[in-house]
């Protein structure tokens, strides 16, 4: 029975083009090849595919139903991977809910930023360094305030690492450090605090070595770091709530679980990083998110890197706990204030 049905299937596939000439029609119960009869059943497509023409059109498993995905990529949203972990979810949404989970406890935090012009000089230019020897005297910079506000209740962890960088001393924590990078039409960047610089020691003397060739690089607290990694720290124990909606304060993740101290402010929404980088705050006020925006948009970079200006970290630390919900300064217009303007001081 098994060659039978091996047979009639290698003779309905061979005889299409014949029986099509003759006239014959395959739905008969038998067909004759070569002076031979054989028994053959009606057609029936395999499931496997009918799957494939189902997925191809769209209508599969697989395809438009599910999570949405294929309705905003054909309203130009891009595909799947840059609509992000909730693009089931519209911006009035993903706002409101990180305004629940800011509701349940939060810590505002400062950060003063002073602009530095960068001088003209072939031997010294690269503004990923903290030095100060390649930027004009300190009469020429402006200094500007960045308000945060950190779910502290909710990520305590993650929150914590980045309050005591806050807090830290020049050399370990924020200060003195620069924004180093500007994703265009994302935010800005920094969090370089280690110059790849540990101690060992070795038959009871220090040695220090210096792996990275003094490359600056994100190095978590030293409190908070994983005894297998020099500049990481766990944070599995924590879910990324927090969506990247314009105005939020995100840690970037090196491994999955794992940030240092390297964060980044949004300027526009940024769906493609839920789910990737660790949110853990906002900006607190409309005049912060308006100087992140600006820059963002204004600043002249090379490879993402400011050419024209150095944007260094002054002064940064605690302000006093927030008792209730502030308001999302990125539900207000996002138009250009008639304040100061960055560009004029640059």
């Amino acid at each position: 029975m098994t060659s039978l049905v091996r047979s009639s299937r290698h003779v309905t596939a061979r005889s299409l083009s014949n029986s099509w000439r003759s006239g014959s029609s395959l739905l008969s119960s038998n067909v004759t090849v070569d002076g031979k009869t054989y028994p053959i059943l009606p057609t029936v497509p395999s499931p496997l595919y009918s799957q494939r023409r189902c997925m191809g059109s769209g209508g599969g498993a697989r395809g438009a139903r599910g999570h949405g995905w294929w309705v905003n990529y054909r309203q130009g949203k891009g595909g799947r991977h840059l609509q992000g972990e909730y693009s089931d979810r519209t911006l009035e949404e993903l706002q409101a809910w990180n305004d629940a989970v800011f509701s349940l406890g939060s810590q505002l935090a400062y950060i003063d930023i002073r602009t530095e012009a960068v001088l003209v000089n072939a031997e010294a230019n690269n503004s990923n360094s903290n030095s100060k020897s390649n930027t004009a005297d300190d009469d020429t910079a402006t200094t500007y305030r960045l308000k945060l506000e950190l779910a502290t209740a909710v990520l305590p962890r993650a929150t914590e690492n980045f309050l005591k960088l806050l807090q830290a001393p020049a050399g370990v924590g924020y200060t003195s450090t620069v924004l180093h990078r500007v994703e265009k039409k994302v935010g800005l960047m920094g969090g370089l605090v280690w110059n790849g610089h540990h101690q060992s020691e070795k038959n009871g003397k220090k040695t220090k070595t210096n792996n990275l060739n003094q490359v600056l690089v994100g190095k978590c607290h030293e409190d908070l770091r994983m005894p297998t990694s020099f500049t990481n720290m766990d944070v599995s124990s924590e879910r990324m709530v927090l969506s990247h909606v314009p105005g939020i304060l995100t840690m970037v993740s090196p491994r999955v679980h794992e940030i240092d101290s390297r964060f980044l402010l949004c300027s526009t929404y940024s769906p493609h990083l839920d789910g990737k980088a660790v949110a853990i705050g906002r900006l607190a006020d409309e005049e912060s998110f308006q100087t992140v925006q600006q820059w963002e948009q204004t600043l002249i970079t090379h490879k993402g890197r400011p050419t024209n200006v150095v944007l260094r970290i002054a002064e940064c630390g605690l302000l006093q706990a927030a008792t209730q919900n502030h308001p999302n300064p990125t539900a207000e217009s996002t138009e250009k204030s008639e304040g100061k303007h960055v560009s004029e001081s640059l």
